[in-house]
């Protein structure tokens, strides 16, 4: 059986026609039904025909998910563990600002790229999420009554999305379509460790979004050491490819760094990075490390952070300083999720 929120909006449209739901609004009500009011049975769907509704309940099933946890932190943000239908986990994490609202959302259940710093990719990749999976994500926030709206969308928990670009870029497809989130091109940020592939494939896509890139060090082996990925592409190939993103796309990129005391805060990072920087169409994103407990690694300090900062602006480099958000609630990426796997093996 089907899972009804795979579907694009165009998808939905040829399938329900192929089971005998040929008018082309009915699937448009369908389609609402699930993308903006968020129904979790087909009985809710008060504008369907109870005949319409048998057919989709013997041809499709909506992919409800189980709130397994919500996490409440002192600022607001939520992280949200949700139970998936074979019983695998992902996490979703709502951060409330003055001005946005930002949904960082999963894209695997765990994590094939095992960066040293990252909790995701502890317990290996399981599988991907389908495109139906990743749009629930946003369904689900939206009926916590914490949760006024979504402005953002970062795909930045659990997974790498460009090893799954297919299932993101169709989830991309309903986040974008008016008819169902509405949410901007503009406002979603697509963020990988740096497959240099993909990032070619995804130029090659409609939507425009926007691409950070796990970049972390400007040192290859140093880099290396960090993201054992980075053994595969060369930052030679890395930067030839973001070049090849922007020029494609007009977007800036937005290189992600985690500060990591003695590893890449020293000067000599400063003076690499700018160089390596300074001419592209970038910004760097200083990240404050969210320390876990069996991390090799210690975050920088707050003057380091600054040092850090104030050193790369001087030499032409955009730079923002991440504020960490809902510590108090482990929201770094699989944390959450990690715990839940833990004790479960207990």
């Amino acid at each position: 059986m089907k899972n009804l929120r795979d579907f694009t909006y165009n998808e939905l449209q040829e399938d329900l026609s192929k089971n005998g739901i040929s008018q082309k609004f009915r699937s448009e009500q369908v389609y609402r039904w699930l993308h903006q009011h968020h129904v979790s049975q087909y009985d809710q769907m008060c504008n369907i025909p109870h005949s319409v509704k048998n057919n989709l309940k013997e041809n499709y099933h909506l992919g409800n998910f189980s709130t397994e946890e919500v996490k409440i932190s002192e600022d607001g943000t939520l992280k949200f563990l949700f139970g998936l239908n074979d019983r695998e986990v992902v996490e979703t994490v709502w951060i409330p600002a003055k001005k946005r609202r930002t949904l960082c959302i999963s894209s695997q259940v765990g994590c094939a790229m095992g960066c040293r710093f990252c909790s995701s990719g502890a317990m290996g990749l399981v599988r991907n999420l389908s495109a139906g999976e990743i749009v629930n994500q946003l369904s689900e926030v939206l009926k916590h009554p914490d949760v006024d709206k979504i402005t953002h969308i970062v795909f930045m928990g659990i997974g790498e999305p460009l090893q799954n670009l297919r299932q993101v870029m169709r989830a991309v497809d309903t986040i974008t379509h008016e008819k169902a989130f509405g949410i901007s091109a503009s406002r979603i940020t697509i963020s990988t460790v740096g497959l240099v592939p993909a990032i070619k494939r995804l130029a090659s896509y409609p939507y425009n979004v926007k691409l950070a890139v796990s970049l972390h060090s400007s040192f290859q082996d140093k880099r290396e050491s960090i993201m054992p990925m980075a053994e595969h592409f060369s930052l030679t190939e890395l930067m030839k490819a973001c070049d090849f993103y922007t020029a494609k796309t007009g977007k800036t990129i937005t290189f992600e760094y985690i500060m990591l005391k003695g590893i890449n805060d020293t000067q000599d990072n400063i003076v690499k990075l700018a160089a390596l920087l300074r001419k592209r169409r970038c910004k760097v994103n200083l990240i404050p490390f969210n320390e876990t407990p069996d991390s090799p690694y210690e975050p920088s300090s707050s003057s380091t952070l600054q040092r850090f900062q104030k050193g790369l602006e001087s030499k032409g480099v955009s730079v923002t300083l991440r504020t960490p958000r809902g510590r108090d609630i482990v929201a770094a990426c699989g944390q959450l999720r990690h715990i839940s796997q833990q004790n479960k093996a207990v």
